[in-house]
């Protein structure tokens, strides 16, 4: 089983965020809580430099963050793919 962490910080809203809340009349502050997903990967916790960030560590390619990412790309391509094929149909 693989555990995720979830850790919410508080960051400065951007401009275009205030500006789009605004608009629609609501109100609001220049604060924002982002929850940035932190997902272990093979790289190891002691590494400080890039040498040792190439050497992937144990995990290799099982790390949860490698299948994410290779799943992204996966879709990323497949995405381009599908693009291209509409316009090749003329949509």
């Amino acid at each position: 089983m693989y555990s995720c962490v979830v850790v919410p910080s508080v960051t400065v809203a951007a401009s275009e965020r205030l500006a789009a809340l605004a608009r629609t009349g609501a109100t609001g502050n220049n604060l924002q809580i982002v929850l940035p997903l932190y997902i272990p990967n093979g790289i190891a916790p002691d590494a400080t430099s890039a040498d040792e960030v190439q050497n992937v560590g144990g995990e290799g390619q099982d790390a949860p963050f490698n299948k994410l990412l290779s799943a992204v790309l996966d879709w990323a391509i497949a995405a381009i793919d599908a693009e291209r094929w509409l316009e090749a149909q003329g949509h």
